[in-house]
């Protein structure tokens, strides 16, 4: 039995949550893009590997 293509997209998303506290800082798609959940996030992309940091804890990850 096939999977609609909507299901198939949908599913190769990943959140990317705070390590330290789990909140819910943006969602990693196909091709290697991602969505920030809040405005105020602070990002910084440097040789390839973005950094994020959490806006309730301040924990420094690479995305």
């Amino acid at each position: 039995m096939e999977r609609p293509l909507a299901r198939i997209a949908e599913s190769t998303s990943v959140e990317i949550r705070c390590p330290k506290c789990q909140l819910l800082l943006g969602i990693k798609g196909g091709g290697g893009q991602f969505e920030v959940r809040w405005k105020e996030l602070w990002v910084m992309v440097e040789g390839g590997v973005a950094s994020i940091r959490c806006r309730r804890c301040g924990t420094i990850s690479n995305v």
